[in-house]
């Protein structure tokens, strides 16, 4: 009896993961992932948490699933500590990357001052001016009123289609 469930646990064990992969490869697929890394971070770890969490029930691997609870809430109270240095870029980034109004190439009027926009991540945008790069957190730029002045064309952009 217990080798049959012992198959039993490996076939719903491969099920899951097979599952997940596919939920995985599809965003991938359909390019359904935001721009910045971080998020793609955020997300790929969400998934494998997700999926640790059902093979270890399968398993009934009950302490794990209690220590990845307990991790859970040092996670939440240390971020609600921390939400007024991260949480505000970190959204102004994720509102920043989602829209997608503003693109590497920009050229923009920040605060008086002209800028190309290098990289825009989740907490912080990297601008170029005449000075040099400047790092600017995100909450700032959504705050600011920006004038756009340019986008420069990228190749798939200038490119005719057929």
């Amino acid at each position: 009896m217990a080798e049959e469930e012992i198959l039993v646990k490996i076939v719903f064990t491969v099920i899951t993961l097979t599952i997940f992969v596919a939920i995985w490869r599809f965003i991938k697929l359909k390019k359904l992932l935001l721009k910045a890394r971080e998020l793609n971070w955020i997300l790929t770890a969400l998934l494998l948490w997700i999926g640790l969490w059902t093979v270890s029930s399968i398993w009934g691997l009950i302490t794990l699933l209690t220590s990845a609870a307990f991790l859970s809430v040092l996670f939440f109270f240390f971020m609600w500590y921390t939400k007024d240095l991260f949480f505000d870029s970190f959204f102004a980034g994720i509102k920043l990357t989602a829209l997608g109004k503003l693109k590497p190439g920009d050229r923009i009027k920040l605060l008086g001052e002209e800028y190309i926009i290098e990289e825009i991540g989740i907490t912080e945008t990297i601008l170029k001016s005449d000075k040099g790069l400047v790092s600017v957190p995100n909450f700032k730029i959504a705050q600011e009123a920006i004038v756009y002045i340019s986008h420069e064309k990228t190749e798939k952009e200038s490119l005719p289609s057929p």
